[in-house]
């Protein structure tokens, strides 16, 4: 008989690993053997619980989260072209203006409450590189907790930028923590944190090339 669970918490994480044999096969895929990891099996049915649960026991153990206060995840890290504002769609300066006051006003307003606030930003060097110490300020100012610098994926209308490197993540993320506590745990994005981030890290047994530096960035 398997091992009956206390907790929701304990099946984070321990998704099994399936073999992809027909996948191979129609492919003629011989000279390896293909896994998929189902992450669908998390109580949630994502692979963000992972880093759900690594975020809020970091919370805790760093006195940010107190028992009784509530968490709100409203959005993850995204990237407008425009805002559609009392019905009407605006775009550029006015739009992005309209958007950061609404931003801001709610964090002011969610952090009053007591509630912890994380923000994502999409690091995109070449758009908001040199803007990140004072989202960074300007937020943790407002009342945010915990900031996430999330690297571009280049794809839609962005295809065509190029991604940030590790050592511009890096960079970023050094000058946001001198104002805000910077949240870390993967190395490229949330596929790679194997196991549970703080808890049970079993990259080095997956992956043949881990990055060579001592901290490393989430991807949200």
């Amino acid at each position: 008989m398997s091992e009956i669970k206390q907790s929701a918490l304990e099946l984070i994480g321990n998704t099994p690993l399936l073999q992809l044999n027909a996948y191979s096969k129609k492919r003629e895929i011989t000279e390896a053997t293909v896994l998929g990891k189902l992450e669908y099996l998390n109580p949630a049915g994502s692979v963000k619980d992972r880093i759900a649960l690594a975020m809020i026991e970091d919370a805790e153990n760093k006195g940010l989260l107190k028992p009784g206060a509530t968490i709100i995840e409203p959005t993850s890290g995204k990237l407008n072209a425009y805002i559609i504002y009392h019905g009407k769609r605006i775009e550029g300066v006015e739009g992005a203006k309209i958007l950061i006051e609404n931003q801001l006003a709610g964090i002011r307003k969610v952090a009053a409450a007591g509630i912890t606030v994380k923000v994502n930003t999409v690091l995109v060097p070449e758009i908001n590189g040199d803007h990140i110490e004072q989202i960074a300020k300007t937020v943790k100012k407002a009342g945010a907790k915990i900031y996430n610098i999330i690297p571009l994926i280049p794809q839609h209308e962005l295809k065509n930028v190029k991604a940030p490197t590790c050592p511009q993540i890096d960079e970023a993320r050094r000058k946001a923590e001198k104002y805000i506590d910077v949240f870390r745990h993967c190395q490229h994005c949330r596929a790679d944190a194997v196991g549970v981030p703080g808890k049970s890290e079993f990259g080095d047994q997956i992956y043949q090339r881990r990055l060579g530096v001592k901290e490393t960035f989430s991807h949200g």
